[in-house]
């Protein structure tokens, strides 16, 4: 049983074989009703394989990018169900699946450190729990560690394999588009590091091929080439007077769009939101702070979302629901959160800088850049955790350099303080009774 145990190949299947068991358990928690996007998913995917148009009551919609109800949709035609049961039984297989991805990916440093990144990320509570809700996270981290692998193993010393990237960057904006950042902070990144400047060219030719289908179709149906009619809305929400930086929809009226089409009342929202920032570039500054902040904010929101048993009601302040719950439900996803937020830092601190480490780098600075200017959350940081998985993997398995830069640790202790100050503020703010 010993030397069974010692094979890699059968470490690696029971970390999978349990992180599956443990997200399917939790598919069997307590029902509740479809909320917030979940409802808009459920409905474009059903509508997508019941009829094979992408629409929202009827009419065509580019308000969403498509990847995700596609993905909802083929679930509903293989299994001839439309509850969401099989979608969260083929996230729970696509979450274990990305911890495999991360075995591969820290293959290089050893099989220590792959067998520890799989680990981690099949017992990290929110993984678990974000695997049940419908939305696109666990399926988006799944394609964004592929492209993770393709990058870190391609050469790229042929033209195809720079497009080839481009184009993974792409189908990923269709899944979230955030990803769309991507292609400005990658080929920046390479640049940096002493990469030609065609590398940019054709970083940005494969996203454009990737991304050109979904163009067309808007063009033709919607009238106008975008990727997302929901872009100026978005941009909106978080620029306007009485923005805080999260989500904050109370936008005045008089800057509110007056047309009904979805294309117009982005173009109207995007103006309306440029305008406040011209006006007013010192607040459209401190909101980016808070946003930033947002971005790496407690777990609370997922805990009243996923264990609430009506998180969407309007007649019940968020405050109140999350004190609705048991408080070691928020406390315990925030300090796993934290802990594997703050290990995976330092562990790419530590770590020799390496291929994974600037496209890690690059991947924060597009989700930063994507969140500065419209508005933060905590749902929106999960994106970047299998990125500190394997960190801490790293860190767990290395032995620790002689000589870190003192610079790198001083930042690090300070934003360590600072990051366990705010969730502990946070927490106590909305959980205490």
């Amino acid at each position: 049983m010993r030397r069974l145990m010692a094979n890699p190949g059968v470490r690696l299947g029971a970390v999978l074989l349990l992180g599956l068991v443990l997200r399917l358990l939790a598919i069997r928690s307590p029902e509740r009703p479809l909320v917030f996007d979940e409802r808009d998913y459920s409905s474009l995917s059903t509508t997508l394989a019941q009829t094979g148009r992408y629409a929202d009551g009827g009419r065509p919609t580019a308000y969403r990018a498509p990847g995700y109800p596609a993905f909802l949709a083929g679930t509903q035609i293989l299994t001839h169900r439309s509850d969401p049961g099989p979608a969260r039984i083929a996230q729970a297989v696509l979450d274990e699946m990305s911890a495999c991805v991360l075995y591969l990916i820290a293959l290089p440093w050893g099989s220590t450190a792959a067998l520890l990144a799989a680990a981690i990320w099949s017992f990290y509570p929110p993984a678990v729990v974000y695997a049940r809700l419908l939305y696109p996270e666990s399926l988006f981290i799944f394609l964004l560690l592929l492209w993770l692998l393709l990058a870190t193993r391609l050469r790229r010393e042929k033209a195809w394999e720079k497009i080839a990237l481009g184009a993974g960057v792409g189908l990923l904006a269709l899944v979230k588009t955030e990803a769309a950042f991507l292609l400005l902070t990658v080929p920046a990144g390479a640049l940096i590091r002493g990469a030609h400047a065609r590398v940019f060219a054709l970083f940005l030719l494969g996203g454009a091929l990737a991304l050109m289908p979904w163009v067309i179709r808007n063009t033709r149906v919607m009238g106008a080439p975008v990727l997302v009619t929901s872009a100026g809305p978005v941009f909106l929400i978080g620029n306007h007077p009485r923005a805080t930086g999260g989500y904050s929809p109370d936008v005045p009226d008089s800057m509110l769009p007056r047309s009904t089409g979805e294309v117009a009342a982005s173009r109207e929202s995007f103006r309306g939101a440029t305008r406040f920032i011209s006006a007013n570039p010192l607040r459209f500054a401190t909101l980016g702070i808070k946003k930033t902040a947002l971005l790496f904010a407690s777990e609370v929101e997922l805990a009243v979302t996923a264990f609430h048993k009506d998180p969407d009601d309007p007649s019940t302040r968020f405050r109140q629901k999350a004190r609705e719950l048991p408080a070691a439900i928020a406390i315990g996803l925030t300090v796993a959160y934290a802990a594997l937020l703050l290990s995976g830092w330092l562990g790419f601190i530590l770590a020799p800088d390496d291929r994974v480490a600037w496209l890690a780098a690059a991947i924060l600075a597009a989700w930063v850049m994507a969140h500065f200017l419209t508005f933060g959350g905590s749902r929106y940081h999960h994106t970047l955790m299998p990125l500190a998985a394997l960190g801490a993997a790293r860190l767990a398995s290395s032995p620790r350099p002689t000589a870190v830069p003192a610079t790198r640790m001083a930042a690090f202790l300070a934003i360590a303080v600072m990051l366990a100050l705010t969730l502990a503020l946070e927490l106590r703010a909305l959980l205490r009774p």
